[in-house]
């Protein structure tokens, strides 16, 4: 607009010298030639703007911006004055010092963009155990508490159980047994050494031996299935365990449900206390069908991992892996 008022200006200005004299008249000459000149310069200005748009430094090859050289006699990518031509940026070293940045190489990679989902928080079942009598009897002593954190091996509950009782006779009949089938086995091995005995009794009381064997690891296997460890084994044997049951923590963790208390029967078909580890947790997203082709795309490039945002910690990001 302020070009077409110029144009108009001009206009009158040359309407109102064809009535003055001639010194007027070349007074308006110099002005339509500034005019012109200044129409030239601006189409020189606008052609160049033109051939800016056609390519840039930033189009050219790497090799040829990095060889290029600045007015002052410097590659330009060196130069403090000229680097930014050619797209370099000097950092300094404190930067990278302190962490603030960090050195990379240069490469090529799929771009990815992230999908914002809802979902529940959850336990890994991996991570859960439900602990139950193997046998039934009665709650002598709850050693934990509701939330309660627990490490693996710790006692949960204390049973006193006839069942189990009779299984620890059974072990130590078990245990008298062999030791008397070794003497046997020493005894006649001395006589038929001498001659005294014949090899059939000797092989009776070899039988008689590897019998006894058989019958202590049966017992001991069972007390190890009915929930007592395998170290308290020799206790047992010599008498300085009572005939109760020992539910012990499978893992560390926290104590997630219980149900026993003192005076209670304990059934092997009742859950009596829920340890879970919860060092790692579950988070079931749901997923809309338009977004599952590319999740899936991207997981089967490898690991695809996400980001959790929870309302209990705000500010606060935890990583997972998508399963």
């Amino acid at each position: 607009m302020n070009k077409l008022h110029l144009t108009i200006l001009i206009g009158l200005l040359a309407s109102g010298c064809s009535k003055s004299t001639g010194g007027e008249a070349q007074h308006v000459a110099p002005k339509q030639e500034e005019h012109a000149a200044h129409a030239d310069e601006k189409a020189g200005e606008h052609q160049h703007e033109h051939g800016e748009e056609e390519g840039s430094d930033l189009d050219k090859p790497v090799e040829e911006l990095f060889s290029a050289r600045c007015e002052h006699q410097r590659p330009t990518f060196e130069c403090d004055e000229c680097r930014y031509e050619v797209g370099v940026v000097k950092a300094p070293k404190a930067l990278f010092d302190e962490g603030l940045l960090e050195r990379h190489v240069v490469g090529a990679r799929a771009l990815e963009s992230a999908v914002e989902l809802t979902g529940e928080i959850g336990f890994d079942e991996k991570r859960i155990a439900h602990l139950s009598s193997q046998v039934e009897g009665v709650i002598r002593k709850v050693h934990v508490g509701l939330g309660q954190r627990v490490e693996k091996g710790q006692p949960l509950i204390e049973i006193h159980s006839v069942a189990f009782g009779e299984a620890e006779g059974e072990y130590r009949a078990a245990q008298a047994n062999l030791r008397l089938a070794e003497r046997e086995h020493a005894r006649q091995s001395g006589l038929r050494d001498e001659g005294i005995t014949s090899e059939k009794e000797y092989l009776r009381a070899a039988q008689e031996l590897e019998a006894a064997k058989i019958r202590l690891d049966t017992a001991a296997g069972k007390l190890v299935r009915l929930g007592l460890p395998a170290s308290e084994l020799d206790a047992v044997r010599e008498g300085r365990r009572e005939a109760s049951l020992v539910l012990r923590a499978p893992a560390s963790g926290v104590v997630l449900a219980l149900h026993a208390v003192a005076g209670e029967i304990a059934r092997p078909e009742e859950s009596l206390a829920t340890v879970g580890d919860l060092s790692r947790l579950w988070l079931w997203a749901d997923l809309y069908e338009n977004d599952l082709a590319r999740v899936a795309e991207s997981q089967a490039r490898g690991n695809l991992s996400a980001s959790v945002t929870v309302k209990a910690f705000p500010g606060r990001e935890f990583a997972g892996v998508v399963d």
